[in-house]
């Protein structure tokens, strides 16, 4: 079993990308009933990746803060059983593992996410394609190889790529090719925080906050004097923060291939694969994308981590983002205008 700390005070806790910033209980005054108490998660682990929670309840229902971390570690758990490709009874794993023309079951809830990921690829215009595994594989074997892949290795990964490889019906999928696959991760943290947070939601919790990597959303009087919770962006650069954004009912996802990458020959190349050149993204050190669900700031900020600016006209009416371009001696700041209103100050590197 889990443990939550009453806190009389919350302790800082740094995830993949993201910096939480977190105060005394005593903060929590801005909208917050009086007689309420904070309970935080102790770190965790979950798909992968840090867990970290924070719920603001009624004094003396500490054990049901308990019971709620207990039922968002088995919601996460069950995610993950579904949609990993590294879990030998996950059902995309099992996907990925049949043959060509095998229909594989799989859950009403696996297909709902398979169908929004499919969506997804033509929103962003392919920059986001969760068939693109086929390229994840050959750069992450040849990288182990110490080498680049050739051009006639990248286009024939490239042919494995697509949705018309997949057929999605009767509930079940089917691969039109024996190495044709799926892989969700560039929204399955997002999804599984959403699902988190509405299990908070629904539980009555006066306020909450969840965290799974570099994906965190807020909801209700956060501890701040106006009501908001605060998120600090670290720089890819250094220590520094980029930015600290103040939160109301709202997610935030921050991604970059500053934090992870392949080594080929001494050199660090990016571990975003672009789906639409085969090859790994340089654009965008860090990408920070607010919005207000978790997966759909998952969603863009994989997709401007390959589309870098140019992408920021695709994204959607209430959708947000931070991007850090270039090199460190010659980075560029750019933000879309609704940003500023999630801003504390100015964003500086």
């Amino acid at each position: 079993m889990s443990h939550l700390a009453r806190c009389p005070c919350l302790r800082p806790t740094l995830g993949l990308l993201v910096l939480l910033c977190v105060w005394t209980a005593a903060c929590f005054r801005a909208g917050t009933p009086s007689g309420a108490v904070v309970v935080e998660s102790r770190p965790e682990r979950a798909m992968g990746s840090s867990f970290h929670m924070v719920v603001v309840t009624e004094s003396g229902q500490e054990a049901r803060a308990q019971a709620l971390f207990d039922k968002a570690q088995a919601e996460l758990a069950t995610l993950d059983r579904r949609l990993s490709i590294h879990l030998n009874e996950g059902e995309l794993a099992q996907v990925n593992r049949a043959a060509a023309g095998t229909v594989v079951p799989v859950s009403t809830d696996t297909l709902k996410i398979v169908a929004e990921a499919r969506a997804a690829t033509e929103r962003t215009g392919g920059a986001f394609n969760a068939t693109a595994l086929p390229l994840f594989k050959l750069w992450r074997q040849t990288a182990n190889e110490d080498r680049r892949p050739t051009a006639v290795e990248i286009a024939e990964a490239q042919a494995l790529v697509g949705w018309q490889l997949f057929t999605i019906a009767n509930g079940g999928v089917t691969k039109n090719h024996d190495l044709a696959g799926i892989d969700l991760g560039g929204i399955a943290k997002g999804v599984a925080v959403d699902r988190v947070t509405a299990i908070l939601a629904k539980s009555k919790a006066q306020a909450g906050l969840v965290q799974l990597g570099g994906e965190t959303r807020v909801f209700g009087p956060g501890p701040n004097t106006d009501g908001s919770w605060s998120v600090s962006v670290p720089s890819p650069f250094g220590a520094n923060a980029v930015a600290e954004l103040r939160l109301r009912d709202h997610a935030v996802s921050t991604s970059g291939n500053y934090h992870r990458f392949l080594t080929i020959g001494g050199e660090q190349v990016s571990h975003i694969i672009n789906p639409i050149t085969g090859t790994p993204a340089f654009k965008v050190p860090l990408v920070t994308v607010v919005a207000y669900d978790a997966e759909e700031a998952d969603l863009w900020s994989t997709a401007l981590g390959v589309l870098g600016k140019e992408g920021l006209t695709r994204i959607p009416h209430g959708v947000e983002a931070l991007l850090v371009l270039g090199e460190p001696n010659a980075a560029q700041l750019v933000t879309t205008p609704g940003m500023q209103a999630f801003l504390a100050a100015p964003a500086r590197l």
